[in-house]
């Protein structure tokens, strides 16, 4: 059969459900699926990209190896923790994967022999690589490995196979890594060329608000020119640091119940860039850390004519870049308790 539609009944797909279904090309799982059994998919060789909801928590291991044919991108749900092993093995088409920022590690043979993944994006959280996890993936030339990945397992990466099957190094691979790091040592034991990273963006980011802010909440991202995303880590004190290469970028700063604060920055040269970056809560308007009638009244005024000092961007709650009566009703409202989303 060439087309699945799985029902929106299913909860759960089990082990080896759809095992050497070669002839299958179309794939729809539908939201409300929260675990997908191992190697629920594997043989399929001949399915095409398709969505994994982000209901789906659980992946079983070697769940997609072997779609070898025709599977060219995949994006994993924000749910999952753990890339299990031999997830996408001899996957030798696939070019892009998208690994969610919540998983801690990465299991053995994951993307093995991935002939022409390009890229990847190790995300910040994840402390375990397995072992061999990227051997075979020849088209990947370069991977960024972040500082809080403590276990690398044997050959897990920077090495694929000769016409004999012997381990041989991936012709220009380069290890890019954080100086006294598990990745530093895995290249220097493996003999393997690498970088250092250096951090070269440090800031302070404040948070004004009459409420206890969690921290954890806020995402930073920088975008640079060509419209590459990097993620700036972050730690709950307000500082962080990031790896940025010389440029020109447009940093967000989010968390979630603020207007988004962005900034222009230029890293380059001995001087690292200095972000100094204030999120005020929706409807602090005079930025005095409360949200409160005065917030009320000032807006009123602005809305009148009157030339007074207030911040339009928090009160932009539906996002149209525009200040009017529905911006003071949603005001109104969210300062009497109401449930009002904001994004």
């Amino acid at each position: 059969k060439e087309e699945i539609v799985i029902p929106k009944s299913v909860e759960s797909i089990g082990a080896s459900a759809f095992f050497n279904c070669y002839e299958l090309k179309s794939l729809t799982i539908p939201e409300g699926v929260s675990v997908i059994g191992e190697w629920a998919f594997c043989n399929c060789s001949n399915i095409e990209n398709f969505s994994i909801p982000d209901s789906v928590t659980v992946i079983g291991q070697y769940a997609f190896s072997g779609c070898w044919n025709k599977l060219k991108n995949i994006t994993l749900p924000s749910g999952i923790k753990a890339i299990p092993d031999g997830l996408f093995g001899e996957c030798s088409h696939l070019t892009n994967a998208v690994l969610p920022d919540g998983i801690t590690s990465i299991g053995d043979h994951a993307f093995w022999e991935c002939q022409n993944l390009e890229s990847i994006i190790i995300p910040e959280g994840v402390t375990s690589i397995g072992e061999y996890t990227f051997v075979g993936c020849t088209s990947l030339k370069c991977i960024t490995v972040p500082k809080n990945v403590t276990n690398i397992g044997t050959l897990s990466m920077g090495f694929c196979y000769d016409e004999d099957y012997n381990t041989v190094k991936v012709p220009g691979f380069i290890l890019r890594c954080y100086a006294g790091t598990a990745a530093e040592q895995y290249a220097i034991d493996n003999e393997i060329d690498y970088e250092l990273i250096e951090d070269n963006l440090v800031g302070n980011l404040s948070i004004r608000t009459s409420n206890d802010a969690d921290l954890s909440e806020t995402v930073i991202t920088a975008i640079d020119e060509d419209g590459r995303v990097f993620n700036i880590a972050f730690t709950p004190d307000g500082k962080f640091t990031a790896d940025l290469p010389d440029g020109k970028y447009t940093v967000t700063v989010k968390k979630k119940g603020y207007p988004a604060r962005r900034a222009e920055i230029e890293v380059g040269g001995e001087k690292p860039a200095e972000l100094d970056v204030q999120l005020y809560q929706y409807g602090d308007g005079n930025h005095d850390g409360n949200f409160n009638m005065k917030d009320i009244a000032i807006f009123q005024r602005d809305l009148n004519g009157w030339d007074v000092e207030f911040d339009e961007t928090v009160v932009d709650f539906n996002g149209d870049s525009r200040k009017n009566m529905k911006d003071l009703v949603t005001m109104q409202r969210l300062l009497n308790g109401w449930d009002v989303d904001l994004a």
